[in-house]
């Protein structure tokens, strides 16, 4: 929880979009790693407690039991601790 806070303070500074070679980028790291695709699922719960928006919508859990994130349909706040986070865990 206290490296989730870390990257949820250190974002907030970030307020432009992110381009969209670096969403590719995360999406592409997140697909490589079954560890990462499971930490980004906790960070964005983490992300909607922490901002009280419980939202599912933007979510979709597929047959094999992963769930599916269109990172196009998150705040830019959280998509900018994605990066962070994927940065920090590339493989």
């Amino acid at each position: 929880m206290n490296c989730f806070d870390n990257l949820f303070n250190s974002c907030k500074i970030f307020t432009d979009p992110i381009s969209k070679d670096i969403k590719n980028s995360i999406v592409e790291q997140i697909k490589s790693s079954q560890q990462i695709h499971d930490d980004v699922y906790v960070i964005i719960r983490l992300y909607q407690i922490k901002t009280n928006s419980l939202d599912d919508s933007k979510l979709k859990q597929l047959k094999n039991g992963n769930i599916k994130i269109n990172i196009e349909d998150l705040p830019t706040h959280l998509q900018h601790i994605l990066h962070e986070y994927v940065k920090m865990n590339k493989q």
